[in-house]
């Protein structure tokens, strides 16, 4: 297996981890008082930065 590999699967685990141990709800101010699970703001925010970190982790264009 090779570095890549093994780095995805651990920060899954620890991801999953993470999301399991924070399902209590939080008052969440968004329009208005909202109540929230902690774990889909954690998962929003994990994918958001997962999305940006790909974008600018990407090569740029070279124009010809």
């Amino acid at each position: 297996m090779s570095f890549k590999t093994i780095f995805i699967i651990t920060v899954s685990v620890l991801f999953t981890v993470v999301l399991m141990n924070n399902t209590e709800e939080i008052n969440f101010w968004f329009f208005g008082n909202t109540s929230i699970p902690k774990l889909a703001i954690l998962g929003v925010v994990f994918f958001l930065g997962l999305i940006i970190g790909f974008m600018a982790g990407r090569p740029s264009r070279k124009q010809k």
